[in-house]
This record gives C-alpha cells, structure tokens and sequence, in this order.
C-alpha cells in the first residue's frame, strides 16, 4: 500500500495515513518511543509541542496533543538541541 505524501501540516486532517511533514524534532520525553517534545513542519515552518495523552490497549497506537509552539521558543530549542549533540563525546555522565 502507497502513502500519501504531504507537504504541509495543515494538510493532515485529510491524510492521516501520509508521510510525516515535520523535519525537525526534539523529544523532551520517552517511554518506548517519544512521549512529549517538539516539532516542526518542514514546508510552513509551523511548530508544535507535543505530549502523550493515552495509548490504546496494546501500547500500539498513540494519542497526542499538538497545540502551536511559540517561534521564538522554537529558536532557543533548536539551539539547545544542537548544542548538546555536539557536546556529547561518550555516555551522559561520564
């Protein structure tokens, strides 16, 4: 089965099986995959936070809440994001 490419977020409402918009990411929170964090739409540039409200009952299927995310936190998140992969030589702590 083929998906749906979108180009945009606000496009998602009508492909919900379409590949993923967003091109940045950085999870703030992880329990079996990401739970909470921040993203971005590569083609608006929109950007969300999002957190794990609930799963199904296999753990399978997640429900997230994703309200617009202020661009100029959006600025510092990136930067503190890329500064701390670039920081990082061997295990956390040592």
């Amino acid at each position: 089965m083929m998906t749906e490419s979108v180009r945009c977020c606000q496009e998602l409402p009508d492909f919900p099986a379409a590949k993923s918009p967003f091109s940045k990411l950085v999870i703030l929170g992880y329990y079996d995959g990401a739970t909470s964090g921040v993203l971005q739409c590569e083609m608006c540039q929109t950007a969300y936070r999002f957190e794990m409200l609930d799963w199904d009952e296999k753990q399978k299927v997640r429900n997230i809440a994703l309200p617009h995310f202020p661009k100029t936190h959006l600025t510092i998140s990136w930067k503190f994001s890329n500064n701390v992969e670039n920081n990082l030589t061997g295990p956390i702590g040592f």
